[in-house]
C-alpha cells in the first residue's frame, strides 16, 4: 500500500561509510524525496532529489541543472524573454523595435538576483524620449544603477547611459540626461543587475 501525506519521520543515525555502497546502488536510479537532509560526507542521487526543508552539506553538486524557489528553469540557465513590440517603449515620443531589431533579451535567476542582458540593433527613435522603457520579465525591488553602451543614430561615439527602473520597466537614460536622438540606426547593449520582489 503506498504512503501518503504525511508521511511518517524517522531518525537514523548510520555511520555512512557503512551504508554507502549500499545507498549508492539504491538511489542510482531512484527519485527520493525528503523533509531535510544532513550530509557529512559525499553522496550521490543519480535519480531526482527532493527536499522540502533545509539541505545541509559540505559539498552540493548536480549533475544537470539545479532548482531553488519552486522555480521552473534551473539556476543560472539563461531564459529568453518572447518578442512582443509592445515590451519596447518611450517616456515620450516612440522607440520602435521590430523582432528582427532585437539581438538578445534574456536573463538568468540566482537566488533573488536577476541578470538581465538586453541588445537592440538599429531601432528608431522619434519625438525626442529621455527614457527608453522595456518592461519587465519578473517583478523586482531594485535596478542597479549600471552603465550601458549605447550608439544613437548610427554614429560611432558611444554614449554612456544608465538603467534604472521606472514604473514597472527598466528604463535607459542618457548620462547627460538630455533627449535620444532621433532616427533609424540606434543601438543599444547592457546589463542590468535587478533585485527580485
Amino acid at each position: 500500500m503506498p504512503l501518503t501525506p504525511p508521511y511518517p519521520t524517522a531518525t537514523i543515525y548510520v555511520p555512512w561509510d557503512a551504508l554507502e555502497t549500499s545507498l549508492d546502488e539504491a538511489l542510482s536510479d531512484t527519485a527520493l524525496t525528503v523533509q531535510s537532509l544532513t550530509v557529512t560526507d559525499d553522496a550521490f542521487v543519480g535519480g531526482d532529489l527532493g527536499v522540502a526543508g533545509e539541505v545541509v552539506a559540505p559539498t552540493i553538486r548536480a549533475g544537470s541543472a539545479f532548482y531553488e524557489r519552486g522555480r521552473v528553469e534551473g539556476l543560472g540557465e539563461w531564459i529568453d524573454v518572447p518578442f512582443s513590440a509592445g515590451d519596447f517603449t518611450a517616456d515620450v515620443g516612440t522607440w520602435t523595435v521590430g523582432s528582427g531589431n532585437v539581438g538578445l533579451n534574456r536573463y538568468t535567476l540566482i537566488g533573488k538576483t536577476a541578470i538581465w542582458a538586453i541588445q537592440i540593433n538599429a531601432a528608431t527613435l522619434a519625438g525626442s524620449p529621455v527614457h527608453l522603457l522595456v518592461a519587465l520579465p519578473f517583478a523586482v525591488t531594485t535596478i542597479c544603477n549600471l552603465p550601458c553602451a549605447v550608439a544613437t543614430d548610427g554614429t560611432p561615439t558611444f554614449l554612456e547611459a544608465f538603467v534604472l527602473s521606472y514604473g514597472g520597466a527598466l528604463a535607459i537614460r542618457r548620462r547627460d540626461s538630455n533627449p535620444w536622438v532621433n532616427g533609424a540606426n540606434n543601438y543599444l547593449s547592457l546589463t542590468a543587475i535587478c533585485e527580485l520582489s
